[in-house]
């Protein structure tokens, strides 16, 4: 398999179980966000899609739905411990329309240099490459003339919104936000993408910003964020940014609850970037 600089920035979170379950979770509150944009871009039956950086499978899964029985999806990750993880998943629901491939951009450009896609998707992808133009042009290879690119990401550089302010819950922001700059995530990606897509040629663009907005006892925000600063906060330690003292984590949903329930607060607290178009003809 070929490498590259452009796509060597490790999942920082690594491909533990726990990991991975905890992508399962956290992909249930990105899944309308993430079939709206899968339908937008124009992901229908028959086609024959590639999920880039595919990881525990969850928008493998979401694509085949859409594509069907007559369809097919090829899952594509760096990490075979993440890919075996999400076979068992795709075996377990019965899907018969989903493959995997172990590698990169460029091990997708060879592999299907002779026989393109009709569309290549990817969820929580572009935000993990060094060079998010470099990554985007070589996917567009494996691509047929006038196919489907689409990608969602997480935008870092929104801040989080809400009415009346949550003290708590921007703290817990802060400390995300912190760590990704730490190490190096980017806090740009509206302009990265934007960029990324002009340098491929990628054209009929629809690039936005959006969120969900979320009240009561019941917004899945709560476990969301604790969720996130159980996996990074050995990396925030390492970094100074927080001690366990400071978060408690194992109070720190209901923490998040009782502070937005008790003003009737209304927040986003992620936003994501969706973006799709179509290679050049």
């Amino acid at each position: 398999m070929s490498t590259t600089n452009a796509s060597d920035k490790d999942y920082i979170l690594g491909h533990s179980k726990e990991e991975m379950e905890r992508l399962e979770r956290q992909a249930r509150y990105f899944r309308e966000s993430t079939r709206n944009l899968l339908i937008c871009a124009g992901i229908t039956k028959g086609m024959r899609v590639l999920d880039f950086a595919a990881g525990a499978g969850d928008s493998s899964m979401l694509v085949a739905e859409l594509v069907g029985e007559s369809g097919e999806v090829i899952a594509v990750d760096r990490s075979v411990e993440a890919l075996e993880w999400a076979k068992h998943r795709i075996a377990a629901k019965g899907l018969k329309n989903v493959a995997t491939l172990v590698g990169d951009e460029y091990r997708m450009a060879e592999v299907f240099q002779a026989n393109k896609v009709d569309a290549v998707v990817g969820r929580l992808a572009l935000i993990h490459q060094k060079d998010v133009s470099a990554v985007l042009c070589k996917v567009v290879e494996s691509v047929r003339p006038g196919g489907i690119i689409a990608f969602q990401d997480f935008d870092m550089g929104c801040a989080l919104w809400a009415k009346p302010a949550l003290p708590l819950m921007s703290k817990v922001w802060d400390w995300l936000v912190q760590t990704n700059v730490a190490i190096n995530f980017p806090l740009d990606m509206g302009i990265q993408v934007t960029r990324a897509f002009d340098q491929a040629g990628i054209h009929a663009r629809h690039i936005v910003q959006e969120g969900v907005v979320e009240t009561g006892p019941d917004a899945l925000s709560y476990g969301i964020y604790t969720e996130l600063m159980r996996a990074a906060l050995p990396l925030m330690q390492k970094k100074n940014i927080a001690t366990p003292e400071e978060v408690q984590l194992e109070t720190l949903a209901g923490r998040l609850r009782d502070e937005a329930v008790a003003c009737q607060a209304f927040f986003i607290s992620l936003h994501f970037l969706s973006a799709y178009g179509r290679t050049p003809a």
